[in-house]
């Protein structure tokens, strides 16, 4: 379980941020907002509806990034030794690998089997929670 001081972003009060263990999920836990603020906050944006859902959908056929420029942009990744990897832990099916790139503010997956060697790549949309219709790409700011 891993505390730490924090200092409200709203009001100044100090208080303990909980970033582990039972408890973190709690909706007042914040690391920016006091308790006391973000219960203030998860109630006023109790009125305000979800507009967009984030999904994963293959990338389409005439999308700039395919296949072959994912694995190239993922090769230099590697190479790139001026920061510390972090690597996706595989909890699916042993025959399936998987790699995750971010280009240009979008997040891609590779899927590949390495039975068949079938390869899907997948990124993230937005969809409209009232229509249904998938609206833009899903962009990380």
């Amino acid at each position: 379980m891993m505390h730490y001081p924090k200092r409200c972003v709203h009001c100044n009060t100090r208080y303990s941020y909980q970033a582990s263990g039972d408890g973190c999920f709690n909706p007042v836990n914040d690391k920016r907002y006091c308790p006391i603020c973000k219960a203030i906050i998860n109630e006023a944006l109790k009125s305000v509806s979800i507009k967009f859902e984030k999904v994963e959908l293959p990338v389409p056929e005439n999308h700039p990034i395919a296949i072959e420029q994912f694995e190239e942009k993922y090769k230099e990744w590697e190479e790139d030794t001026s920061f510390i990897h972090f690597y996706r832990v595989n909890l699916g099916p042993e025959n399936f690998k998987y790699k995750d790139l971010k280009i240009k503010n979008q997040n891609y997956k590779l899927i590949e089997n390495t039975d068949t060697g079938e390869k899907l790549l997948e990124t993230e949309y937005e969809r409209s929670t009232t229509s249904g219709k998938i609206e833009d790409f899903w962009y990380e700011y």
